[in-house]
């Protein structure tokens, strides 16, 4: 089974990966150069730079950044009343030298303080098979951070400075993970607590919903014949999604929900009777794409939600959401055998549709820096390092994928 599940979990892994690494690039020293002090190799040359090539101009060792920066913020004071609105990209001092300009540039946090705010939330649903997603306003603490952004000359005299914070603004919440979802699929929404606890909750609901899904998908391979393996695999799949609804409703639970209330409810169609083309179209797209993006996703949120616990816990969801996602491959792989050549062309279409679909609702996704999830930037890029990878038809795509680069 190792053998038959390991391709797809890999290319999951691969991709992720290559877009952490071309996404979120971690800062390193030299590769290996031997930096020699510009001091001793050429005393004209200021103190704090170093020169990494010959005849290469000398660049600040990054010590002298950092200490010219911090020089500056002890010795100037600011008025942080009159920072204006802006993108607030970091909550830690940094610099970083400017080759171009020849100039220090400083990020200087200047104020953090608890504030409350109320900002207007538009959730966003798994459409076509949930049910109306209302707005709501949500009341919360955050924190108001001002962030200095300060040019240096190389003596570390000031040459231009500005002052921004960032301001609540209205909050689209972002999609979470669909995963598999069972026909006429409604959701409650949970009405209470802030935008990061009604998420968490409502991908809770998402997971429970998963369950009756798997169930209905094992009992319909039993059904047809398929291989003891799958079947196998399909009642494990059910087992994990009640594990991670579990997971979800206590993350909610400690962020201030409880009760079926706060917490949402949902509800699905009375199951009919399905063709095996019918399964094999409801697996293509619930499986092969949706629930494989949401492998993706939950990989992605392992290594960029803000706490351990969430990590923690988005990496046990991933891990079983790739093996969902593998499960879906062999399952599709399985029901091809069984389809006419019509059939399997109309499967196929069906698939395509359902990335194309995927494709363009990305475009709409924004950051949750608590939970991980990915601004639309990133979320295309997850798609085409493991869609684009793909033999088989994908759309094409409107636009590059960040540092896209296809995993060998």
């Amino acid at each position: 089974m190792w053998r038959m599940t390991k391709p797809v979990e890999r290319r999951m892994l691969d991709a992720v990966w290559v877009v952490l690494a071309a996404c979120h690039p971690q800062p390193h020293p030299a590769n290996g150069l031997a930096v020699v002090p510009s001091s001793q190799a050429n005393p004209a040359v200021d103190e704090g730079f170093v020169i990494v090539a010959p005849g290469q101009p000398p660049v600040p060792l990054p010590q002298t950044a950092l200490a010219l920066c911090a020089a500056y913020k002890a010795r100037v004071a600011v008025d942080t009343s009159k920072a204006v609105p802006g993108d607030v990209t970091s909550t830690k001092d940094s610099a970083e030298w400017n080759p171009t300009s020849e100039h220090f540039i400083c990020n200087l946090v200047r104020e953090s303080k608890p504030v409350t705010v109320t900002v207007f939330v538009q959730p966003r649903c798994c459409e076509p098979h949930s049910g109306p997603c209302n707005s709501y306003e949500s009341t919360s603490s955050t924190t108001r951070t001002v962030v200095e952004t300060v040019e240096l000359d190389r003596k570390g005299n000031p040459l231009s400075s500005s002052l921004t914070f960032e301001q609540p603004r209205p909050y689209e919440q972002p999609m979470p993970y669909c995963g598999r979802r069972p026909d006429g699929l409604v959701l409650r929404a949970a009405d209470a607590g802030g935008h990061v606890a009604r998420l968490l909750a409502r991908m809770a609901l998402l997971e429970a919903a998963s369950v009756p899904a798997f169930a209905r998908l094992e009992r319909e391979l039993i059904e047809l014949g398929a291989p003891e393996a799958l079947c196998r695999r399909a009642c494990a799949a059910r087992r994990d999604e009640v594990k991670h609804a579990r997971q979800m409703r206590r993350l909610a639970r400690r962020r201030g929900l409880a009760g079926p209330k706060q917490l949402g409810s949902f509800k699905r169609a009375r199951e009919a009777v399905r063709s095996v083309e019918q399964l094999a179209l409801e697996n293509a797209v619930e499986g092969c794409v949706r629930e494989a993006y949401g492998a993706l996703l939950a990989t992605y949120q392992a290594e960029r939600a803000d706490s351990s616990e969430l990590r923690n816990a988005f990496r046990d969801i991933a891990a079983d959401e790739r093996s969902h996602a593998a499960l879906a491959e062999d399952v599709a792989e399985w029901l091809h055998g069984q389809l006419d050549e019509e059939a399997a062309e109309r499967v196929e279409a069906a698939r395509v549709d359902a990335l194309s679909e995927l494709w363009s609702s990305l475009g709409d996704y924004q950051r949750e820096p608590e939970l991980g999830l990915p601004g639309a930037e990133v979320a295309r890029a997850l798609f085409a390092e493991y869609f684009g990878a793909w033999q088989r038809p994908v759309p094409a795509l409107k636009e590059p994928a960040v540092g896209s680069i296809v995993p060998a």
